[in-house]
């Protein structure tokens, strides 16, 4: 009898110390909480961020769906953004990263995609024009805290089809994922070239307000294989001509589409908390 009473206790001291640990590092895996505020709360976002009553409607949408389109892009700037990464960026296949587009590292693959950070390149005039202040406030808002801007990249991502690749299971960005940076953050996403359809790879996101957090980054995995997206009207599609933009939480389940019709061109910006930015200035990231 005694046995078997130290074997319960055992077994139950274990569940514990599992469930705690994974209340750590798991806060974000299936456990994130609808975020809902209330009208009381929503006015008092306003009054504090400086928010003009006709943004209210965007801002319960981006309360409630994680996603919201914002202004467009002046053609100007499509256009300027997009020479940056032509005639400069770094291409990536699989983590190896080069210069070239026909370096010996790809053998003889066509790259992901190739990136270029333009946050010191662009000036103050070109960041406004990226990120309405009005916009800026619904995100600060949305999270109740002051943001900064942590990067600005653009993204050119090659037409091609992955379930023809090895290794295509390793392509985290296509999968669908939350992102596991350890702090919150908002994302602007404008696209420098048409994403009409599934086949040019449009960003992808679910609108069921959950929200996945984790206390602890790069510890578990960020994927989300369990996320039911059997529902179409529960999955949103970013597409539009050059020059769309969106706003989205990416603690939000959500995919980069794979294009396999024509390349797919998109400057990102990433919110973040004023203390993370002023952590990478000190050290020269930015």
């Amino acid at each position: 009898m005694r046995k078997i009473i130290y074997s319960i206790k055992d077994s139950l001291s274990g569940i514990l110390s599992y469930l705690s640990i994974r209340s750590i590092i798991n806060y974000s895996v299936g456990k994130g909480r609808n975020i809902r505020y209330t009208e009381k709360e929503a006015r008092q976002n306003f009054k504090k961020h400086g928010l003009d009553p006709t943004d209210s409607e965007v801002f319960h949408q981006f309360k409630t769906n994680g996603f919201v389109k914002i202004p467009a892009l002046d053609a100007e700037m499509v256009t300027r953004l997009r020479t940056l990464i032509e005639e400069n960026g770094i291409y990536s296949f699989l983590g190896n990263t080069s210069r070239l587009i026909d370096d010996p590292l790809f053998r003889g693959v066509k790259p992901d995609y190739k990136s270029l950070d333009v946050t010191a390149v662009l000036d103050e005039d070109s960041l406004v024009k990226l990120i309405p202040q009005n916009i800026k406030a619904i995100a600060e808002s949305h999270l109740n805290m002051s943001l900064g801007i942590n990067f600005v990249s653009v993204y050119k991502t090659f037409a091609r089809n992955l379930s023809t690749y090895p290794r295509s299971g390793d392509y985290v960005s296509f999968a669908w994922h939350f992102d596991n940076s350890g702090y919150k953050s908002i994302k602007l996403m404008y696209l420098l070239t048409d994403v009409q359809d599934i086949y040019d790879g449009p960003l992808e996101l679910k609108t069921s307000g959950k929200r996945y957090r984790t206390l602890l980054p790069g510890l578990g995995n960020s994927r989300l294989y369990f996320l039911d997206v059997t529902d179409p009207s529960s999955v949103i599609q970013f597409t539009g001509s050059a020059g769309s933009g969106a706003m989205f939480d990416p603690a939000c389940g959500h995919r980069g589409g794979s294009s396999v019709k024509n390349d797919r061109t998109v400057v990102v910006i990433e919110l973040a908390p004023a203390s993370i930015n002023k952590q990478k200035k000190q050290c020269g990231a930015i």
